[in-house]
Formats: structure tokens, C-alpha cells, sequence
């Protein structure tokens, strides 16, 4: 199954959920969907919830995506969340981040928040990274 199909499957099982889980058990799923999809598909599918979770949902399952994801599918996550979150929700989940993130990778944070700065304009950085 390649990513968009996996991705659009993914989508409608969730979608379905929607009707009869709680937020809960969503959160679970997802978790769990994690563990077993690519990292593509799952982006999506999260870029997905973001339209039906609160950010207090999204925030977990973010957290929990961060446990498994390559950095750079962190990154397109966030990117994913610009659209959704607000600045606060945004610096959350980017706070949860620096939990599983080495000293360097953090400091890549720093340079991927330089990109959008109009996003991150208040997050600073300073106490985890020098000059990068």
C-alpha cells in the first residue's frame, strides 16, 4: 500500500471512529497506528485529527507520535499543525519535543523555527541552545 492510499484508508477508519469513540480511545488508535504505519501516512492522518481533536488531544497525540517519528517527520507534523493550532499550542508541542530530543536536534528546532518565525516570534530558544 503506498503512503496516499495508506494515508486515505487510515483517514476513513479514523473519520468513522469519530462517530462512535470517545476522544480516549481516538488518542489510542492513533497511538497505536503509530507504532505500525509510515511515517507519511501517519502524518497525514494526524494533519486529519487536527481537524476533528481539541489541541489538548492533538498535544497527546503528538507527543506520543514524537516517541517514534525521524525528526524530520516531526517537523512536517508541526508544519501540519500552523494551520490548526494556535502560537501557545504550537510552543506546547514543541516544548514537548526538547523532552526526547538530543542537544543538536533541539538546536535543528532552532533553526526550523528561524524558517517561520512569524509563527515562533515568542519562543525562545536561548536557554537550550548558544549559537547554532
Amino acid at each position: 500500500m503506498n503512503d496516499s492510499s495508506e494515508a486515505a484508508a487510515i483517514e476513513a477508519v479514523i473519520e468513522a471512529a469519530i462517530k462512535y469513540f470517545s476522544q480516549a480511545a481516538l488518542e489510542a488508535v492513533i497511538e497505536a497506528v503509530i507504532k505500525y504505519f509510515s511515517q507519511a501516512a501517519i502524518v497525514a492522518v494526524i494533519e486529519a485529527a487536527i481537524k476533528y481533536f481539541s489541541q489538548a488531544a492533538n498535544e497527546t497525540v503528538i507527543e506520543a507520535a514524537i516517541k517514534y517519528f525521524s525528526q524530520a517527520a516531526i517537523e512536517a507534523v508541526i508544519e501540519a499543525t500552523i494551520k490548526y493550532f494556535s502560537q501557545a499550542a504550537i510552543e506546547a508541542v514543541i516544548e514537548v519535543a526538547i523532552k526526547y530530543f538530543s542537544q543538536d536536534d533541539i538546536c535543528h528546532f532552532n533553526v526550523f523555527t528561524i524558517k517561520a518565525q512569524w509563527l515562533f516570534l515568542n519562543f525562545d530558544f536561548s536557554e537550550q541552545c548558544l549559537l547554532y
